[in-house]
């Protein structure tokens, strides 16, 4: 069991100094970029919306 909680107390160590490494980006930039993810989704959503329909239509010609 000792040796369960020094593995994992190394392993959050490591964790820890990782993420000191870590270059958050400023906030305007984090900002703008989550925008453009939300835009992005929305309109890949809407592509495949589309798309759904459009084949939902055709199987539904097709079978009759």
């Amino acid at each position: 069991m000792e040796k369960l909680i020094l593995r994992l107390r190394v392993y959050f160590d490591g964790v820890k100094s990782e993420f000191r490494k870590i270059s958050w980006p400023q906030r305007k930039a984090l900002e703008q970029l989550t925008a453009f993810v939300l835009f992005l989704v929305l309109i890949l959503a809407l592509f495949a919306g589309i798309l759904d329909e459009f084949f939902s239509r055709l199987i539904r010609l097709i079978l009759g």
